[in-house]
């Protein structure tokens, strides 16, 4: 057994002896589409888990690893805290023999958004080993993934100062679904949403005059936050470097904290808050067939029967 293992990695993948090793495949223009999300392979290759096990660490025997990366155009994108379970695809090898299902499972998954376009990457494991004569292994099945549409909020206007909050209409609260207006709106009172401005104080960072604000959201909606954008008295968005976000999402509201540094406005005395969301999420339902093998995914020739 240990001699097929060897003769397996060995025919799959050129490999030191390392733990893991990975193979760049090129996706793009020549992925599958299917519903408007476009479906590619992106990493192949060989890893091990490690777990703590009372305070020691242990190494699981190597296993196929693999990435599926999925992509749609702005201003949709992925439903980014939706957690659909484990899921599972069929694999068959160059023979037609059948093997164990691979395991998939979104946890907030990474995304980035690149030229247009949004691209989420998902890991996925082998279920069994390929045999050594194996050239090929396909991937068949159907993925639930979560799908949203980015929505910019109202411009809302602050006291620069902790503590100040204003209330907000959020995408799917009291009938709120359009896009939202470049004027500053002013505080609202039927909705008990609001963004809460947790932090405000000037710093200096490499010598340059900055700001560090801490917004809160807290939304009696069941949508995501993407992002805050801070604004100048031009509606331009600033420059901002993102100190961290956290996210509580529940089944009928969510609360979101985001830290921001950016360049002082100058007279510092009000702060312009965007938020933008990841809303209207729903589970669609992707069908997977990728064919892959040591230097990555083989995609058929049009005309030509998988």
């Amino acid at each position: 057994m240990e001699m097929r293992k060897h003769g397996m990695i060995n025919n799959w993948l050129v490999l030191a002896a390392v733990a893991v090793s990975w193979v760049a495949v090129q996706t793009g223009s020549g992925a599958a589409v299917e519903n408007g999300v476009g479906v590619g392979m992106d990493n192949v290759g060989w890893g091990s888990d490690r777990t703590c096990r009372n305070g020691v660490w242990e190494e699981s025997a190597l296993k196929l690893k693999f990435s599926i990366v999925l992509s749609v155009s702005e201003l949709r994108c992925f439903g980014q805290y939706a957690d659909t379970g484990l899921q599972y695809l069929d694999v068959t090898d160059s023979s037609g023999r059948k093997l164990a299902p691979a395991e998939i499972r979104l946890s907030a998954p990474i995304q980035n958004a690149v030229d247009g376009m949004v691209y989420l990457r998902i890991s996925g494991t082998a279920g069994e080993a390929p045999g050594p004569d194996a050239s090929w292994l396909r991937l068949k099945g159907t993925l639930r993934v979560p799908l949203a549409r980015l929505v910019k909020g109202d411009v809302y206007e602050l006291p620069a100062e902790k503590g100040t909050e204003v209330y907000i209409d959020v995408p799917g609260s009291n009938g709120g679904e359009g896009e939202a207006s470049e004027d500053v709106v002013t505080a609202r009172t039927a909705s008990s949403s609001r963004i809460v401005l947790k932090e405000y104080k000037k710093i200096e960072y490499e010598g340059k005059k900055m700001v560090k604000a801490e917004i809160g959201l807290e939304a009696d909606a069941p949508i995501e936050l993407s992002a805050f954008q801070i604004l100048n008295d031009k509606n331009e968005v600033l420059e901002t470097m993102t100190g961290g976000m956290s996210y509580s999402p529940v089944e009928s509201s969510c609360r979101a904290d985001a830290t921001y540094f950016f360049k002082d406005p100058g007279d510092g005395k009000k702060l312009r808050i965007r938020p933008v969301y990841r809303a209207f999420r729903k589970l669609v339902k992707i069908p997977v067939d990728i064919k892959f093998g040591m230097r990555g995914e083989i995609r058929d020739e049009p005309g030509k029967k998988k």
